[in-house]
């Protein structure tokens, strides 16, 4: 048979109630923030900053854009110094006299 003293019961652990552990109960804002957390925080902060100021620029480009009317009547600046066929020029003087 078996062995007496290998079959010993023991009694169940006390079970904790949820919730009830100690590293828990304090607040994680006691603990100081280490360096690399630190640095972490800062940069995002530095990068929200950076997406407010970039959407008010982006803002500030859309007033101060040209009309698409005004943009065709541009010449590229790879064209600056060619001379354009007849057609073409024909094609930008009547672009220009409308506008």
């Amino acid at each position: 048979g078996a062995d007496e003293a290998s079959t010993t019961v023991l009694a169940p652990r006390k079970k904790r109630a949820p919730g009830s552990n100690a590293s828990k109960s304090r607040p994680a804002a006691a603990r100081p923030l280490s360096k690399s957390e630190k640095r972490k925080l800062a940069k995002l902060e530095r990068e929200k900053a950076l997406r407010g100021q970039r959407a008010a620029a982006f803002a500030a480009m859309q007033r101060a854009a040209l009309p698409a009317e005004a943009l065709a009547l541009l010449r590229p600046s790879a064209e600056l110094g060619k001379r354009g066929t007849r057609r073409e020029e024909a094609r930008r003087g009547l672009a220009m006299e409308r506008a």
